[in-house]
């Protein structure tokens, strides 16, 4: 959880830094490289600013098990919220050891397949015991409808959170 929320503070010092939002759309465990329990977020290949819109965006591109529905789509219009579904994933994965919708031997699957799994809802495997916040939050992440899925600055504000900001703060 901790590794999550490093990651919620290092797009907002992005977005502080660059006074605007930044869209990296290739969030993926290679990409998220850790350093004395610290992440270093690497890989700005793929990176745009929201402002970028002006020259359009491009569907598509990233790694496909981390890709947004909106990015699997080949749309134009997203927002840094695309991340946040690749780090839903990845919190996921960590946390359960398959990627949300993966099927045991099951080689990528074809896309048509991957959507009709979305549509039906998220399902968490019974054999791992997480906080039921823990599942909103990974919920919230990886809610299908970009408008409605949590955002970078909201996220560290999480109850999931709440016992690793209890820690950081009793730690300082």
């Amino acid at each position: 959880m901790n590794y999550s929320l490093q990651l919620a503070l290092a797009f907002q010092q992005l977005e502080d830094h660059f006074g605007n939002e930044v869209i990296h759309r290739d969030i993926k465990p290679d990409n998220v490289l850790l350093h004395n329990g610290s992440i270093k977020l690497a890989d700005f290949g793929l990176a745009k600013p929201s402002s970028a819109r002006e020259s359009k965006m491009t569907g598509g591109v990233g790694t496909f098990f981390y890709m947004s529905p909106q990015m699997l789509e080949g749309g134009e219009d997203y927002t840094s919220k695309t991340d946040i579904w690749s780090a839903g994933v990845m919190l996921f994965e960590m946390l359960f050891g398959t990627r949300p919708w993966d099927r045991p031997g099951e080689e990528i699957p074809a896309v048509f397949k991957l959507y009709e799994r979305m549509d039906k809802g998220l399902k968490f495997p019974p054999e791992v015991v997480v906080s039921d916040e823990t599942k909103d939050l990974i919920s919230s992440m990886l809610e299908l409808e970009e408008q409605k899925r949590i955002d970078w600055r909201s996220l560290p504000a999480h109850p999931a959170f709440y016992l690793v900001n209890k820690i950081n703060v009793e730690e300082t």
